[in-house]
């Protein structure tokens, strides 16, 4: 499995990473800390999963990078999951944008990855994923 993390914190996509790997998941992960760079790494050879930040280096570019991605003709759909979605506003509202922007899981600040993890997990089974606050 192909996982891309488009975010700026490299201490979270080793943390998300170990906790897929040891989920059992056989995976090869891909960090960019660049929109641009990120867009066009999953357009050329789309992942199996996208992990995004809501916010790099502009406020919601993140939320910008899965809506242009949804919006590519012909690009295989795979999930996005986007972190860190209560950096500006309210969980709720924020998720409500996040589903906009077509992301599929979103999730706040990092209390407990293993529920996150879980969250990605049922994600991928195809299994319908509540967000998690």
């Amino acid at each position: 499995m192909r996982v891309v993390f488009v975010w700026d914190e490299p201490e979270l996509t080793m943390l998300f990473t170990y906790a897929l790997q040891k989920s059992g998941y056989d995976m090869v992960s891909e960090c960019i800390n660049d929109i641009e760079i990120g867009f066009k790494a999953c357009v050329e050879n789309p992942p199996d999963l996208l992990i995004v930040g809501r916010s790099l280096h502009e406020k919601d570019d993140g939320f910008e990078l899965s809506q242009r991605l949804r919006e590519v003709e012909g690009l295989p759909h795979f999930p996005i999951v986007a972190g860190y979605v209560d950096v500006w506003q309210k969980f709720e509202k924020a998720r409500e944008k996040a589903e906009q922007a077509g992301v599929d899981l979103c999730f706040g600040r990092v209390y407990n990855a293993g529920a996150v993890i879980k969250q990605i997990r049922e994600l991928l089974d195809n299994k319908p994923a509540p967000a998690v606050s």
